[in-house]
């Protein structure tokens, strides 16, 4: 499967291992997970006030939904759609709209 520009996996490297069956089989190598620190100055904050999700965020912060991944790390949800009303995020503004200009 190809990776695509802007793909969180774009110049990841992979890690090939050779089967006993001659066959080769790759892993993409694993990736660090965003921190707040990573955003430096460049976030907002946000307090869900209804039934938004991770990825309308993305789209509204940074232009592009596909991104909601970097708010789910930055904030440490595992399922980003048991965000409720009254949570408060971090939205990595500028890594966001970085990732969506290139």
């Amino acid at each position: 499967m190809p990776v695509f520009r802007n793909s969180r996996y774009d110049g990841s490297s992979y890690i090939g291992i050779t089967l006993s069956d001659g066959s080769v089989k790759r892993w993409v190598e694993a990736q660090t997970p965003m921190t707040v620190d990573d955003t430096a100055d460049d976030w907002i904050e946000h307090v869900v006030e209804g039934p938004e999700d991770l990825d309308a965020l993305a789209l509204a912060y940074g232009g592009l939904e596909q991104f909601w991944w970097m708010i789910a790390e930055v904030n440490n949800i595992l399922f980003p759609w048991d965000i409720t009303a009254g949570t408060r995020l971090i939205v990595p503004t500028k890594a966001l709209v970085r990732r969506t200009r290139r």
